[in-house]
């Protein structure tokens, strides 16, 4: 999927986050489960907290997720299968083996499944049960309520529903290529009024490089106007202030990434003059993986999401950017993805798209709370196939405007951008033209290279993580 698809749903799910509504009730009792949004019943044995950990019966919640199980006497272990996923629980182990698409491996978790004397029936711990079936799930602790999530069952449900889209990905995709050279301009405006003075900035700038499924090298390099902001603020600076300005005037950035090992690095000249124990020639490398890892909290295998990236459809770029984006903990977040997902049904669904020779058009106006959002996407064939797309976006209320154009076909991008809020104004545009790659791409930086860790330069980083009590 190209980059601009994936930046267009970003785009439509954060319209979609902005305007949702939710409209579940929680539930209140003992111990609750929630499955997409419907509280679950449980006919004998009932959900258990113990030792800090929801439990439930292995059957009950396996069987709701659309899963065949069973149970083996002699060897005390539970199985679950569904649609190419298995899952054995040892009764009284903290091993679980996963088995998915022929590929088995066994899992320490720290709650054991075990035999609820009073009923006889196997309890499992409801997180790891779910998780492993591709479940998502959530822990309210007020109201003592375990929230399920089936992806699966969404994604059959929408899957069917983005052909369109899904067709776009691919047969743009195909016309471009997988490996490119690029290059093109960058102009920006931006202008900030207070107290009846305003401070203009304005940049002008040039990319170039070249990308394919692993690698990517840019060099990009950016002049910005001073002359303005020095009139406005000449009589306020002093002779540091301005030294420091001159050396925004003209800067340098080049940039690798590597897909394959996961690194990224960045070379910034401009650093050697702000601080001398930097050199011009020195390159800054980051694992992307552990990046994730130390600021976000997510644990991610960037080289197997690559691989798997070309076989994502719509609907499932879908899903993965909205449940990024919502607070399982919340027990309305069922009915907040299946709005967000109904709402990109409506903006980029096959039911929004209409034909007009060799254009397909979606165009969609919302209106919420005094905020109002224009989006359109037209889709364009180029030699039979869809290789063209343009989205145009507008967004307005009471205190902000905002305009964006942006075009991709086989051979350019362009982008044009307008922004005011109060006192501030920003237009920016920019144009990439495509070319076939011939130059051949550099996995890191030269052998000889002053490579540092950027990681370790920044020092300790803070890590974002839910600190609520879960159930697992």
């Amino acid at each position: 999927m190209s980059k601009f698809l994936r930046k267009t749903l970003a785009l439509a799910l954060a319209l979609t986050f902005v305007l949702s509504l939710g409209a579940a009730a929680a539930p209140a009792s003992a111990v609750s489960v929630l499955l997409d949004g419907q509280p679950m019943s449980f006919t004998d044995a009932q959900p258990a907290l113990k030792d800090g950990r929801v439990y439930v019966p292995y059957r009950a919640v396996f069987e709701a997720l659309g899963a065949e199980v069973s149970y083996a006497a002699s060897a005390k272990t539970v199985s679950a299968q569904r649609d190419g996923t298995a899952v054995v629980f040892a009764i009284g182990s903290n091993q679980v083996t996963v088995t998915e698409n022929g590929k088995s491996q066994t899992i320490q978790v720290d709650a054991a499944p075990y035999i609820e004397e009073a009923t006889g029936r196997t309890m499992v711990p409801v997180r790891f049960a779910a998780q492993s079936l591709g479940a998502l799930v959530g822990w309210d602790k007020d109201t003592k309520t375990v929230n399920i999530i089936d992806q699966h069952k969404l994604e059959q449900t929408y899957s069917k529903k983005f052909t369109l889209m899904d067709r776009y990905s691919k047969e743009a995709s195909a016309l471009m290529g997988d490996s490119l050279s690029f290059s093109g301009k960058l102009n920006l405006e931006l202008s900030v009024e207070e107290e009846g003075q305003v401070m203009p900035i304005l940049m002008s700038g040039t990319i170039s490089g070249g990308s394919n499924q692993q690698l990517a090298n840019m060099k990009a390099t950016f002049s910005l106007d001073l002359d303005k902001l020095l009139k406005e603020l000449g009589s306020e600076l002093d002779d540091e202030d301005k030294a420091q300005l001159e050396l925004l005037k003209n800067i340098e950035l080049n940039y690798i990434i590597n897909l394959n090992t996961g690194m990224l690095y960045l070379n910034a000249p401009v650093l050697a003059q702000v601080d001398p124990s930097f050199k011009a020639d020195t390159w800054f490398s980051v694992s992307i993986n552990d990046f994730y890892k130390q600021t976000l909290g997510l644990d991610l295998d960037l080289k197997e999401l690559m691989q798997n990236k070309q076989n994502v459809s719509i609907c499932q770029a879908m899903l993965q950017g909205a449940t990024a984006a919502l607070e399982l903990d919340d027990l309305e977040s069922y009915d907040q993805l299946v709005q967000a997902l109904n709402t990109c049904e409506n903006l980029m669904g096959d039911k929004a798209f209409t034909k007009n020779g060799d254009t397909y058009t979606s165009k969609t106006s919302l209106s919420q709370n005094g905020k109002e959002v224009t989006f359109q996407i037209d889709l364009k064939e180029i030699q039979g196939k869809l290789g063209g797309i343009t989205v145009n976006l507008t967004a307005k209320d009471e205190e902000a405007n905002m305009v964006m154009t942006v075009k991709q076909d086989t051979k350019n991008t362009s982008m044009t951008f307008q922004f005011k809020m109060d006192e501030v104004t920003m237009n920016c545009d920019y144009s990439i033209q495509y070319s076939p790659l011939k130059d051949k791409l550099n996995e890191a930086p030269p052998a000889d290279a002053d490579v540092q860790d950027l990681m370790r330069l920044v020092g300790p980083t803070v890590t974002m993580t839910n600190e609520k009590v879960t159930a697992r």
